[in-house]
């Protein structure tokens, strides 16, 4: 693990405890609470790009949700992330760090009008680069997620997302006429923290 990832993961249960034991019982903290508004968010976590290799993962999102329902929320986001550079010691082979941006739809579901948990759906774009030592490369394609969360506060709640980033990958042969298109993905499960304006 990184250092920015060890540094992270407490920032993001420092801010997060000293509202959660004051936060409000169901009914206070629920009545009218699935309102639409702006949100902002951090997450860390752990990818694998291929089979035996972990990457550290840190995550900011940001978007707006509307409401859509007596317990669902709609909306956009948009954001920017980076997996750290590992090595896959088993090929003696670097796996190169991977900074992305993405933007999309997501959705909020509150398991029932009082309760403090609800479930995430999220899909969108993605375009990112990869950095292995002097060689750079591009990748662009879909992201899709779903994940569960808890809210703490009538602004603040806690999350734990899986997403899955799909992008092809095109081999040339040698005379660079001939090519041929495998799918790659990348999964990426993320703790978060959100805050809601």
């Amino acid at each position: 693990m990184n250092r920015e990832f060890l540094f992270a993961l407490p920032l993001l249960l420092a801010a997060a405890s000293p509202l959660a034991a004051h936060a409000q019982s169901g009914k206070e903290a629920y009545d009218g609470d699935n309102r639409g508004g702006f949100f902002a968010g951090a997450q860390v976590g752990q990818a694998r790009v291929f089979n035996n290799v972990d990457q550290d993962s840190l995550s900011f999102n940001a978007g707006y949700r509307w409401r859509a329902g007596s317990i669902a929320l709609v909306g956009v986001e948009g954001g920017v992330g980076r997996l750290d550079g590992a090595r896959d010691r088993r090929l003696d082979l670097d796996v190169g760090e991977f900074k992305y941006r993405h933007v999309g739809a997501i959705a909020r579901i509150s398991f029932g009008h009082d309760s403090r948990w609800y479930g995430i759906a999220r899909s969108g774009y993605f375009d990112g680069d990869i950095e292995a030592g002097a060689d750079e490369s591009n990748a662009d394609g879909a992201y899709f997620g779903v994940g569960i969360g808890a809210d703490l506060t009538r602004n603040l709640n806690l999350n734990l997302v899986y997403t899955t980033y799909a992008f092809p990958n095109w081999h040339h042969y040698w005379d660079e006429r001939d090519y041929s298109i495998e799918f790659e993905d990348i999964e990426l499960l993320s703790f978060g923290v959100e805050y809601r304006f």
